[in-house]
């Protein structure tokens, strides 16, 4: 987070009841002319709170923020505008402000989607800080608008809801998402811990949005993209058309406010395997990767929603353990996901690349894997809990016994193992857990085996 260097003067804390500077909304990024990320929003330090270094808490004092959009969940491109109320609540502060910003999916950092119009005691500033021209845009190096409280003396600060509009763009420009924070503050002028500051975001999808489409038979195991093989805790993915109209993995702007739980919603899409919400790790439009939630056993029923618009149910087949190794899939050919120990290199051809180099016999390996068991889901693991029964490597023909073999990350499983003293040559690897062997075959594009290379 970059830090705001405030000079806590009396007349700057007032200044701050007649509203906020820009880029405290609490949204993921702020453009820099404002002074980079606020993720504690009006909480950060210098504003409301009495930390002088990092701000908040957030959301933690019992209240809370919310927004009320006339046309619902959804706008209409051109169409009229849409009224927006926002309230703020508190279990002992009576005095209320709020920001809010509206951004483009496609570009949540700069993109300003739409047009506010400011209600009574409110402003609309750009980015810039300056006031938005009533009729007019913001300038295009600082398009982004912020609406807020504004009045005249801090005695004043007592409003709650805010009623203001926002004009939708003239096409379809896909999701918009809108920021909001509110602050709940005790009327003394000082930067303390008896502000309340609280937090929220939702999404507007285009009227009119087509429903996702989910391809039978495509809910697969997240390593080898066989059909099948949902184990708890494990990734997975599902495949269809229309899933999302972004293309992104999560990232650390997805985690804020959720403690050791994991995101459901990247950019509108959420995932519901037996009606329960699943973690999500990256979505396109035509595949979403997902973690299956805990207690799924038998068939799962798996739906896709994309900014509101559910999918149609698709099912896929849970087991206790699925093992499979992630791929690296270069030029076609598919190398483990293998990292030795010694260098950190990855185990592949030279010839794919710079990181790859071929393996060593007796060297030590690292492998990931997921679905060998099932594991915590919707959670950050704890520890790095082992694999209880027997896993085994195989190489070719030789078969290892691993020196490890437990869980290390969010449905990832490590496995640690010696390289056979094998002659050089590229050798098709698998795992074994009590039994249940990784395929011989996963159904990357083109279908074919996991090979590791090893030199002389």
């Amino acid at each position: 987070m970059v830090k705001l260097v405030l000079l806590l003067t009396p007349a700057l804390m007032w200044a701050d009841s007649y509203g906020p500077l820009p880029g405290y909304d609490g949204g993921p990024q702020e453009p820099a002319d404002v002074g980079g990320a606020h993720p504690m929003a009006c909480a950060s330090a210098g504003c409301h709170t009495a930390n002088a270094t990092a701000g908040g808490p957030i959301n933690a004092a019992g209240g809370g923020v919310t927004a009320t959009f006339s046309s619902g969940s959804s706008y209409t491109p051109g169409g009229p505008a849409i009224t927006i109320t926002v309230s703020v609540s508190d279990p002992v502060n009576k005095r209320f402000g709020f920001q809010m910003t509206a951004r483009l999916d496609s570009n949540l950092a700069s993109g300003q989607a739409g047009d506010f119009t400011a209600g009574a005691n409110q402003i609309v500033l750009c980015d810039s800080g300056s006031p938005k021209m009533p009729g007019k845009s913001c300038p295009s190096a600082s398009p982004i608008e912020f609406i807020e409280h504004d009045f005249q003396s801090a005695s004043q600060v007592t409003t709650t809801p805010y009623t203001f509009t926002w004009t939708p763009p003239a096409t379809d420009i896909g999701p918009v998402h809108f920021y909001v924070a509110g602050n709940a503050v005790n009327g003394n002028g000082q930067a303390d811990a008896g502000d309340h500051v609280y937090t929220t975001s939702y999404v507007l999808t285009p009227g009119g949005s087509t429903a996702p489409v989910l391809t039978s038979g495509s809910v697969a195991n997240g390593a080898t993209y066989v059909a099948g093989g949902l184990v708890q805790g494990s990734w997975a993915q599902v495949k269809g058309t229309g899933l999302s109209g972004v293309t992104r993995i999560w990232g650390s702007d997805d985690f804020k406010g959720l403690g050791n739980n994991l995101p459901t919603n990247l950019s509108g899409v959420q995932v519901k395997v037996n009606n329960l919400l699943a973690a999500i790790y990256y979505v396109d439009s035509g595949q979403v990767s997902f973690q299956v939630p805990d207690g799924i056993s038998g068939t799962a029923s798996v739906q896709v929603i994309n900014n509101n618009v559910p999918s149609d149910t698709v099912t896929g087949v849970a087991a206790s353990s699925s093992p499979g190794i992630f791929p690296i899939i270069v030029n076609g050919t598919n190398y483990p996901a293998a990292v030795f120990a010694s260098d950190s290199m990855f185990a592949g051809d030279p010839s794919a690349g710079s990181v790859f180099r071929k393996a060593k016999a007796g060297e030590a390996v690292q492998l990931y894997a997921t679905g060998l068991a099932i594991a915590p889901a919707g959670v950050v693991p704890t520890g790095s809990p082992g694999v209880n029964g027997a896993v085994t490597v195989t190489v070719g023909s030789a078969i290892i016994q691993p020196s490890f073999a437990g869980l290390v990350a969010v449905g990832e499983f490590q496995i640690n193992f010696n390289v056979p003293n094998l002659p050089a040559g590229s050798y098709p690897i698998s795992i074994t857990v009590n039994g249940v062997s990784s395929p011989a075959t996963i159904n990357s594009n083109p279908p074919g085996p996991i090979m590791l290379p090893i030199g002389p």
